[in-house]
């Protein structure tokens, strides 16, 4: 993200001059209109990400505080999280003013969108929404594990309120051949390498970690 030419700058004064009246921000909309608070902000944010240092900071509506924050912080060139209160919020930033600001200052910057858990259909939502009799997917446990090391998986399915329609323990058995035969739709793992064997029969998601034994 950062250019040969902006290196030797210091970050406040690369904000500075995309917030000046002949900059890249003003270039970019004419409606953009000068705000020493929003650039006095802004120098504050830029100075806060070279210095590592922490900064509160509290505006009015009407300063322009979105802005004051994303330029110095998309200048930077650095990883950030930007949390929003609001999901309206959220979507302005990402659909309007983030792919405006990197256009206008000329930046190639990925983007990625995260919203709370809420805003998705988990197996757990589905399966709420529909008695067991009637919901659109079932759900089965397929373990290779003996006894107790299965206990493991029933715990973590169980914190996470999953409703297990089939269950079916293999004994130490090697997965792929069976969950060939049984042509089931998904198959998630804790297992890299169950993973690896069974993602070329079957679409595969790698679930990082469980719920330990007590």
């Amino acid at each position: 993200m950062n250019t040969s030419a902006a290196v030797s700058v210091p970050l406040a004064e690369q904000a500075a001059i995309a917030f000046a009246s002949d900059g890249p921000l003003a270039r970019s909309d004419a409606r953009l209109a000068q705000r020493e608070v929003q650039q006095r902000l802004a120098r504050a944010v830029a100075l806060a990400i070279e210095q590592r240092s922490a900064l509160v900071a509290e505006a009015g509506t009407g300063v322009g505080k979105t802005f004051a924050y994303l330029v110095p912080l998309l200048l930077s060139g650095r990883r950030a999280l930007v949390s929003t209160a609001t999901k309206n919020l959220q979507d302005q930033l990402f659909m309007r003013d983030l792919p405006g600001l990197c256009t206008a200052l000329g930046l190639p910057v990925t983007l990625a969108l995260l919203k709370g858990r809420s805003s998705y259909l988990c197996l757990q939502r589905l399966q709420q929404a529909f008695p067991a009799s009637e919901a659109p997917i079932r759900t089965a446990l397929v373990t290779a594990r003996s006894a107790p090391a299965h206990e493991r998986v029933i715990r973590t399915l169980r914190a996470w309120n999953i409703r297990i329609d089939e269950s079916i323990f293999l004994g130490g058995l090697e997965k792929t051949e069976f969950l060939r035969a049984y042509q089931a739709d998904v198959f998630f793992d804790d297992q890299p390498a169950h993973c690896a064997s069974a993602s070329p029969h079957i679409a595969t998601g790698h679930v990082p970690h469980g719920i330990a034994n007590a």
